[in-house]
């Protein structure tokens, strides 16, 4: 009987029979391994559409004033002065 070794990813090298049960446990690696990269696929494409979503969201809409952050918003002069209601007479 023809030993083989198998690398695992996590650097464990086991030895394998040449029997169908190596044949059974490559292809259940396998599978796995085809499972952990659809996983891994499905995560970065959730990971792109949210980022895109974030970008759209941050864009100013339609008939919105654009305002640069860095300037101070300026007062206008009617609100910088408050003024004297009938109500506020004692």
């Amino acid at each position: 009987m023809e030993t083989q070794h198998i690398n695992n990813p996590d650097g464990v090298d086991n030895a394998v029979s040449g029997t169908q049960e190596s044949g059974k446990q490559l292809s259940a690696r396998a599978g796995e391994v085809d499972k952990l990269i659809a996983e891994a696929e499905q995560r970065g494409y959730l990971r792109g559409r949210n980022e895109a979503a974030q970008n759209f969201i941050s864009q100013p809409a339609l008939f919105e004033e654009v305002r640069a952050e860095s300037q101070p918003v300026q007062s206008s002069p009617l609100l910088s002065s408050r003024r004297v209601s009938i109500w506020d007479l004692p």
